[in-house]
């Protein structure tokens, strides 16, 4: 199922929510590591309500979102939600390492069915006092033939060349429900 315009609605609200009542407060506050840990869970239950319930009412958000979901974080990949190119390839930033601040893996480019992408959640350069644009999906390439070595790897995509879309847990990896989430890596 495409869920592309379900996710991008859910940006939209999260971005509007976290530029126009958290920043200015965080910046009130000299800045705040707890409100920004405290959006985490505002995150959490819009991606539940805007959504997964809008998927399934038979899907089990704890099961899928896990405890921790927020932008630029290391949470699990929600390996149901598949980032795919819109058209023939789609422009990516792999990173170096299996999880690391560098974006400089020699892959600039994946085609369709070069790899599977699990999403993790949205990506953004700004830090967490500044208004955030929500420009990528970050994900997790959990299976690639033709790229094997990036297996495990974090991936950044442009929203605007991407699709989500919900395979399903049966579709995923054999349906029950601990192993909708993927473990840290």
């Amino acid at each position: 199922m495409n869920a592309t315009e379900l996710v991008l609605a859910y940006r939209e609200q999260v971005m509007k929510t976290w530029n126009e009542a958290y920043v200015p407060v965080i910046a009130a506050s000299g800045g705040s590591f707890e409100l920004e840990e405290n959006f985490c869970e505002v995150e959490r239950l819009m991606f539940r309500a805007m959504v997964l319930y809008q998927i399934s009412d038979k899907v089990c958000a704890e099961d899928l979102i896990g405890p921790h979901m927020c932008v630029n974080s290391v949470a699990p990949p929600l390996i149901n939600f598949q980032i795919r190119p819109q058209g023939n390839s789609m422009t990516v930033l792999v990173n170096r390492e299996i999880q690391s601040g560098y974006w400089d893996y020699p892959i600039r480019e994946l085609k369709s069915g070069d790899c599977q992408i699990a999403l993790i959640h949205f990506f953004d350069w700004a830090n967490y006092d500044c208004p955030r644009k929500y420009e990528f999906y970050r994900g997790r390439i959990g299976e690639s033939g033709t790229y094997p070595e990036t297996v495990g790897k974090h991936v950044l995509v442009p929203v605007e060349e991407a699709e989500i879309h919900y395979v399903g847990a049966e579709q995923s990896n054999g349906g029950d429900a601990e192993r909708l989430r993927a473990p840290h890596s």
